[in-house]
């Protein structure tokens, strides 16, 4: 009944061919795994990407439910081959350019290819668009502030000839003074633009490998920060390690040789003046993704088995396996580390200048205000009416702007920091659980308990797969059944 049931499964793929109209989409993470496996096979498909879900799940790091979810799809869409093993095991034989196989599938695909090739220019010019808004709202604050000040003055200026000629005088002055306090004028450009060394430090930077960033671009990392370290990829990597470790050591493993390459689950702690642990919740997660479960020994000591990450297509997988040394089978030296997550990728002057320059915009807009607010109390002359009445219209898109510049970065930094300071606490347990592993001679036993657990690897090869969807169920043994009731069925006339 069982394998009646993957039969089932396996006519229900064929039948939903693709048309290049499909709306689904596979998880990347699939696609690349399946893309970059390798077989040593010798028949005419020679090239095809042959799987299973273990071998997906282990290059991919996903939950072993999910990659059998993400291959049925991503099967169904590249009239994929599927074969079932005399134990009800599905395998799946993809075409060697599965890439362009999903691409002319499914239109989500495509798509996403096209979004993928324009999103770093759109990223560039969002980029770039919010470094060029803060200089154009630096420059309409600051000239609305001249504005309104030079009218301010004209209509003081209405007593007499004497009063004009002492109040040209005081203009020219205050003139003087508004310059010299450089609230408006080319100070701020050579302080904050004008680079001599320029060419100098920029070959520099190149020499040392660092990445290059534009001062406008530099102003959107200032406020919102970077894409340098995504947590996903980082994840992604982590449970690459986790399944290769499980896989190396023949699906037996023990809570410490895990524990540098997971995270504390905030119980974990340990008998006081001893490393025991007391315990071992931050092995959950791995069980769940890669379905495990717990074994007991005779001295009491937990060991988890992964039976289902080690049924694999790959038949050079085990020349693989038996070249790890034991030392790599330990775990010894295999440690996971987070990075800490960076402020912004710009350089130091580069912040500076942002941040400078922020803050004159927030004071430029302050100041903003407080003319807008005095000149609606006293009136406007009839040339001005409508300019303040734009103005007005964009004031409070300009203080919201000026605000968020300051604050974003603000809340970010506090952020960061303790983001960090877990980075720091997880690698340190991570870095401690190594070290244990390698001093501690208790764990050292117990690693070699966990091998009387050991469930080996399970290699499913093409010629011993009792059914393919390309050429239906092998007349064999106890299976010969299933040919004989699709003649019977195909001999049977319906009405």
């Amino acid at each position: 009944m069982n394998n009646g049931s993957n039969n089932n499964t396996i006519e229900k793929t064929n039948a939903s061919a693709p048309l290049g109209f499909s709306l689904e989409d596979v998880d990347d993470r699939v696609v690349n795994a399946v893309a970059n496996s390798s077989n040593n096979s010798t028949s005419r498909s020679n090239s095809a990407k042959r799987v299973s879900v273990a071998d997906v799940a282990a290059a991919s790091g996903l939950q072993i439910s999910t990659a059998q979810t993400e291959l049925v799809k991503l099967a169904s869409l590249t009239s994929a081959t599927l074969e079932v093993s005399a134990d009800g095991e599905v395998l799946y034989e993809f075409p060697r350019n599965v890439r362009s196989a999903l691409s002319a599938a499914s239109r989500s695909r495509r798509a996403r290819e096209l979004f993928n090739k324009i999103a770093p220019v759109l990223s560039y010019i969002a980029r770039v668009s919010f470094g060029i808004t803060l200089i154009a709202s630096i420059a309409i604050v600051f000239t609305a502030i001249a504005v309104l000040a030079s009218s301010s003055r004209d209509s003081d200026n209405n007593d007499g000839r004497s009063s004009r000629t002492a109040s040209s005088s005081g203009s020219s002055g205050g003139g003087m003074i508004f310059y010299n306090n450089n609230i408006f004028g080319p100070t701020w450009y050579d302080m904050l633009w004008y680079d001599p060394y320029y060419s100098y430090r920029r070959t520099a930077a190149v020499a040392r490998g660092e990445r290059s960033m534009g001062f406008l671009e530099a102003v959107f990392s200032f406020v919102f920060g970077d894409r340098d370290n995504s947590p996903s990829e980082l994840d992604e990597q982590r449970w690459r390690a986790v399944a290769a470790l499980i896989r190396a050591n023949q699906g037996a493993v023990v809570a410490e040789q895990l524990r540098p390459l997971l995270d504390p689950s905030g119980e974990d702690q340990t008998v006081a003046n001893s490393d025991t642990i007391v315990s071992e919740r931050f092995v959950l997660p791995a069980l769940t993704r890669f379905g495990g479960h717990p074994e007991v020994t005779n001295d009491g000591e937990l060991i988890y088995v992964f039976p289902q990450l080690q049924k694999t297509a790959d038949v050079n997988n085990q020349v693989k396996q038996k070249t790890n040394n034991s030392n790599k089978r330990d775990n010894d030296g295999n440690v996971f580390q987070e990075n800490k997550r960076r402020f912004s990728l710009a350089s130091g002057g580069q912040r500076i200048a942002a941040g400078v320059l922020g803050v004159v915009n927030f004071l430029g807009v302050v100041k903003l205000g407080m003319l807008l607010g005095e000149v609606r109390a006293v009136g406007v002359s009839a040339e001005l009416r409508e300019f303040v009445g734009v103005l007005g219209g964009l004031f409070p898109a300009l203080a919201v702007y000026a605000v968020m510049f300051l604050v974003i970065p603000a809340v970010r930094a506090v952020w960061v920091r303790k983001v960090n300071a877990g980075v720091v606490e997880r690698n340190e347990w991570r870095r401690e659980g190594l070290e244990r592993l390698k001093r501690d001679d208790g764990v050292r036993r117990k690693v070699q308990s966990a091998k009387k657990f050991r469930v080996g690897e399970t290699v499913f090869r093409k010629e011993d797969a009792v059914y393919r969807s390309d050429q239906g169920v092998r007349s064999s043994g106890e299976f010969s059944e299933f040919s004989d009731f699709d003649e019977r069925l195909s001999n049977r006339n319906f009405v």
